[in-house]
């Protein structure tokens, strides 16, 4: 039996950061203009970011440690990198073969 998992190693992660992007970019749809800025900009900020409103459930899924890859939904194993010296972080993951 073939079993995936999906994992990143990363120096940190951090989960708030991810999750307040997805709030920002749910709450654009009702953004209301600022009186102190000029229409076309705000036209274009709306715009510009208007694309990936619908990526928002996927950065909070990320935050959650959750991941779609080829429309399946994995769990995100996540190995924080430690320290070694100068600009060398390494960390050590098990992986194992049933033959």
């Amino acid at each position: 039996m073939e079993m995936a998992e999906v994992g990143i190693a990363t120096r940190n992660f951090e989960r708030e950061k991810f999750l307040k992007v997805a709030e920002f970019l749910e709450g654009i749809e009702n953004w209301k203009k600022p009186l102190n800025i000029q229409p076309y900009l705000w036209y274009k900020l709306k715009n510009n970011l208007m694309p990936y409103v619908s990526e928002a459930a996927k950065i909070r899924d990320f935050a959650e440690c959750k991941v779609c890859v080829c429309g399946n939904l994995y769990q995100l194993q996540v190995y924080l990198l430690k320290w070694i010296k100068d600009s060398e972080y390494a960390v050590s993951v098990e992986i194992g073969l049933d033959v």
